[in-house]
């Protein structure tokens, strides 16, 4: 809680958004806890981001691999997470797959009805983490480029806010 106080306090004149927890779905069960621990954090993050930051947002979820994350995020809606936060993050990685293919936009429409049958279509929605990797064995630099303009324009109508992840190749485990 203290940590949490002092960054939106030294953020407090800025208009920005928070993402908590960067894929905790890929740690359900470890160390660092279930999905009702991730639950009771936004619980005790969002009113403090509230009183602190008024203009600041939060997303919850940030999901590593939507394809595998939706039994994960729909027990979150099942908890009552969309009570704690401003919209939802996801990352809709399919590196294999176009993103006019029916399976990537099954994804993401998938999450998109999760959000209606548990009343949150009001809640933004946004790829925090978006794109192809250009590296070795994956695809050029030019169609990644065009993958991701035409997969922007794909989710157009559901996605309030799209973030570029993997700009340069990666080759390694590190950001090159």
């Amino acid at each position: 809680k203290v940590y949490v106080e002092n960054v939106l306090r030294q953020t407090k004149d800025m208009k920005i958004d928070f993402e908590l927890w960067n894929e905790q779905n890929m740690h359900v069960g470890d160390e660092f806890g279930q999905i009702e621990d991730y639950v009771n954090l936004a619980k005790l993050v969002y009113p403090l981001v509230k009183e602190i930051n008024p203009d600041a947002k939060l997303y919850v979820l940030a999901t590593a691999n939507v394809a595998t994350a939706r039994e994960y995020i729909e027990e979150c809606f099942k908890l009552g997470i969309g009570d704690y936060c401003d919209g939802f993050s996801i990352h809709p990685y399919n590196v294999a797959l176009q993103p006019e293919s029916d399976e990537a936009k099954a994804d993401v429409y998938d999450i998109v009805a999760l959000m209606e049958k548990y009343g949150l279509s009001h809640k933004e929605l946004v790829f925090s983490e978006y794109g192809w990797t250009s590296s070795v064995n994956y695809i050029s630099d030019e169609t990644q480029a065009y993958y991701t303009v035409r997969g922007a324009c794909e989710y157009q109508d559901v996605v309030d806010h799209i973030y570029w992840y993997k700009m340069k190749k990666k080759t390694t485990g590190t950001m090159s």
